[in-house]
């Protein structure tokens, strides 16, 4: 949950108590939080699948000095948060 209205708080966007706050170009709102669907269909379990394989592929073939250097990287890249905070 992050917040930042007015004086103290001027944004907030997550969930809390059964509602979610958001903002759009419209500016902020709050709506009831919903639970999403899963389907759990044959196409989703194998892109699932295939994601965890990649992922496992991944570990398994790096070098310990590339992984350093990925850790590296990943560390000097900034990315915004949905506040537009680094």
């Amino acid at each position: 949950m992050k917040i930042k209205y007015g004086g103290l708080v001027t944004d907030g966007r997550g969930s809390i108590a059964g509602n979610t706050f958001s903002r759009n170009h419209y500016g902020p709102y709050v709506r009831a939080r919903v639970t999403p669907v899963n389907p759990n269909t044959a196409a989703q379990q194998l892109i699932r699948n295939a994601v965890a394989f990649l992922a496992a592929y991944w570990a398994e073939t790096l070098t310990a000095n590339q992984r350093t250097a990925w850790n590296l990287y990943g560390s000097s890249v900034a990315m915004q948060d949905s506040l537009g905070a680094t």
